[in-house]
């Protein structure tokens, strides 16, 4: 909210006729900007939204009494607010330039106040009939942080959601150029209307519309955006070979579980509710739910992890454990493999608190947990993923990440040289263009924080985890630990006994644990006494049975086809 610029000299005390005299002077004032805005004359409900990075901010808030707005015109100042008088206001600028800004209503759209002045790379600034503040880019509306529709018309299947969460990072996007995609990383603001759109399909045609949001850390790391949603599986296959079933997602307000559905708010319901009617109600993904905290979101890594020294990660060499201990997210390298569980625990979790990354707060970095996998795979499968087809997995047998199969699947080889930006790398993407998430099929098996109840093995060094699990803080928070069934070495016991877990894509996206019987016919192996820690998506010697519902076991010690990625938890609401 913005401070009153007046400042009242101390008094002992204030008489009751100046009192009443500014009473006045205030209603009066209200009802003047009432009759400028809008010549109904109705209540003006306030609303205040704020975009702001470490390197562009915009600001800009609806007050009822005194109508101020903050502009940033990308001469990279901000311009001190003036007041509305005569349908228009100045403005003077941090380098002293003044100018205004005159309001208008165009002929057929008479309850819209629109900006007259066209802002450099902005568009125009308009206020509609209930106060709030939007965009106009080329015939596009765009309102605080919601996207209203293409071409000045609201529809339906473009998708409100929660804005990212930078912290420092820079947006990315991603223009369209024939078959590939240019990438686009100067600036660009957090309200440009091409950074990102959340555009629903049909649940059936692979649209490979929607553009996910990516951001980029100072150290060169990409990272994508998944919003706070709520789901219900509405559709189960029949057999192993039917494919799969349907997902439908809802997005959710802020750290709520409130939802729009034809106008109408609505809420969804958490995943421990004992009353959830299966396949009508929708269900906040515990995804978002962290330890005792909600989420609007959290950032995935874009690709499989990796070294950031170049000469472990540009040849076949393997990275191992001990070479470095800085993480990086990047393309057409090789993933950081040979490590093991609870260091790529400790190496997660360090990133918070490097410098080099560029955080504005100390974010909560860690290894991605089995149910954050489950997130990002049933955004992949819904109606703003790949409309319930499968990504083609990357069997790039060097493990260079980012990379694509000529055809959906196929056996590992180095010849693979399909990488994201390409026409046939996109298909890898949990999109299907290349603002998507890759790895999530193929490449290395990745490790995930799931664990069977605190098993562990002797062999390597997966004896550490149990510096991790036994500090309850760090177990409840950062893992998701599974029950045992009636025998814990047998695998559908241990199936059976977490069969009702929710949003992990495990038991609500497979038949049973055995071998083939995930969505897709992916692999499904479920962890055991012998090998306790969950791996996901398959690796690139593993063909058609690789995907986002693809789940195998291992003891947590290192191997040479085991990766990971980290993840970022959001927990500001701006």
């Amino acid at each position: 909210m913005y401070k009153s610029e007046l400042t009242m000299r101390e008094k002992k005390g204030i008489s009751l006729i100046t009192l009443v005299i500014t009473i006045i002077v205030v209603i009066v004032l209200a009802a003047a900007v009432l009759l400028i805005l809008n010549n109904n004359n109705p209540i003006f409900n306030s609303k205040e939204a704020r975009y702001s990075s470490d390197r562009t901010t915009v600001q800009y808030s609806v007050i009822t009494t005194l109508q101020k707005i903050m502009l940033d015109t990308k001469g990279n100042v901000t311009a001190t607010p003036g007041e509305i008088t005569d349908n228009k206001f100045t403005y003077t600028l941090e380098n002293g330039t003044t100018g205004e800004v005159v309001f208008d209503t165009k002929a057929n759209e008479a309850n819209k106040y629109y900006a007259g002045t066209k802002l450099p790379n902005y568009g125009k600034w308009l206020i509609d009939s209930k106060g709030n503040i939007a965009l106009e880019v080329d015939g596009k509306i765009y309102g605080s942080d919601i996207y209203f529709g293409t071409n000045g018309n609201t529809t339906a299947n473009v998708a409100s959601v929660n804005k990212p969460v930078l912290n420092g990072m820079s947006p990315v996007k991603y223009i369209k150029n024939g078959d590939t995609y240019t990438e686009v990383t100067e600036n660009i603001l957090e309200i440009d209307p091409e950074w990102y759109a959340y555009i629903a399909g049909d649940n059936v045609t692979d649209t490979r519309t929607s553009m996910w949001a990516n951001a980029q850390s100072d150290d060169g790391s990409y990272w994508v955006w998944i919003p706070r949603y709520a789901y219900r599986i509405t559709e189960k296959p029949t057999t192993t070979e039917n494919l799969s079933g349907k997902i439908e997602v809802v997005f959710l307000e802020g750290t709520s579980n409130n939802y729009y559905e034809n106008g109408v708010k609505k809420q969804a319901k958490k995943a421990t509710d004992t009353t959830i009617i299966k396949g009508r109600d929708y269900i906040v993904h515990p995804g978002f739910t962290f330890g005792t905290e909600e989420l609007t979101g959290i950032w995935v890594a874009k690709f499989e992890a990796s070294h950031d020294d170049a000469a472990k990660v540009v040849d076949e060499t393997l990275p191992s454990e001990g070479t470095s201990t800085k993480v990086k997210i990047q393309p057409n390298v090789t993933s950081w493999r040979n490590i093991n569980v609870a260091n790529i625990f400790d190496r997660c979790y360090e990133m918070r608190n490097n410098e080099s990354y560029g955080w504005t707060t100390t974010p909560d970095t860690h290894m991605m947990k089995n149910v954050e996998w489950g997130a990002v795979a049933y955004l992949t499968h819904s109606q703003y993923g790949r409309n319930r087809n499968e990504i083609t997995m990357n069997n790039n047998s060097n493990f260079i990440v980012g990379m694509a199969c000529d055809t959906l699947s196929g056996n590992g080889t180095p010849a693979i040289t399909n990488n994201y930006t390409t026409a046939k790398g996109q298909l890898a993407s949990t999109t299907g263009n290349t603002s998507g998430i890759y790895d999530m099929s193929g490449g290395s098996w990745e490790y995930v924080a799931g664990n069977l109840n605190g098993y562990i093995v002797s062999a390597g060094s997966a004896t550490e985890f149990n510096r991790i699990y036994n500090d309850v803080t760090l177990r409840n928070k950062y893992f998701d630990i599974y029950a045992v069934g009636t025998t814990v070495s047998d695998r559908q016991s241990n199936y059976e006994a977490n069969i009702d877990r929710k949003g992990d894509a495990i038991a609500e996206t497979s038949i049973n644990e055995t071998i083939t019987s995930s969505w897709f016919s992916d692999y499904s192996y479920y962890i055991y006494s012998t090998y306790p820690f969950f791996l996901r998506g398959g690796g690139c010697f593993y063909t058609s049975r690789t995907g986002v519902f693809c789940f195998g076991y291992y003891g947590g010690n290192n191997y040479s086809q085991y990766s990971f990625r980290p993840v970022i938890a959001a927990k500001l609401v701006l």
